[in-house]
């Protein structure tokens, strides 16, 4: 088949036929933003996506099969989040655990005022939203607000002053 090319100062050719379907047309998207068109397009493949085990779930897992000390009913670590220095934090466990590998230093432990630990640890805390997908997009796409709302993930609601403390030599039976 030849077309025909006019003899103008603008040439043109004709229009190519449209090819037959059998389907109607798709209707165009609605116009939305770029992070809302990411976050869609991200979220089926955030929610049927299963996490790896990150670096502290399998260093927990080795040091769950090391020998400790099973007597003791607190544990205290040291947290460090962000460049160093950034001040210290220490953490006082009543329970179990498992986030903590074995990179964490016992520093002490509680010898008296097990009840004033009981009502620190009653304290409510913020929940843990890590597991919500608004969550999970919000941090895929750098949102962050996610990120300035993970660092109060399980932290008191109220402040908690430590007014008098010190080191109590355990007495020797």
């Amino acid at each position: 088949m030849s077309h025909q090319i006019l003899h103008t100062s603008n040439p043109t050719l004709p229009t190519p036929p449209q090819p037959h379907t059998h389907h109607p047309p798709v209707p165009p998207l609605p116009k939305l933003g770029r992070r809302a068109a990411l976050a869609i397009a991200a979220a089926p493949a955030i929610l049927s996506a299963t996490p790896a085990p990150s670096r502290a779930q399998e260093a927990a897992a080795a040091a769950a099969a090391a020998p400790c000390i099973a007597d003791l009913p607190l544990e205290v670590d040291q947290e460090q989040v962000g460049v160093v220095p950034n001040g210290t934090e220490f953490v006082i466990t009543t329970g179990d655990a498992p986030e903590l590998d074995a990179s964490a230093l016992v520093v002490g432990r509680v010898v008296d005022g097990m009840d004033v630990l009981g009502k620190i640890a009653a304290v409510p805390t913020v929940k843990d939203n890590t597991a919500s997908p608004y969550f999970r997009v919000a941090k895929l796409i750098g949102d962050k607000r996610a990120v300035v709302a993970e660092r109060g993930f399980n932290r008191p609601y109220t402040k908690i002053l430590i007014t008098n403390c010190g080191v109590i030599e355990q007495q020797q039976q």
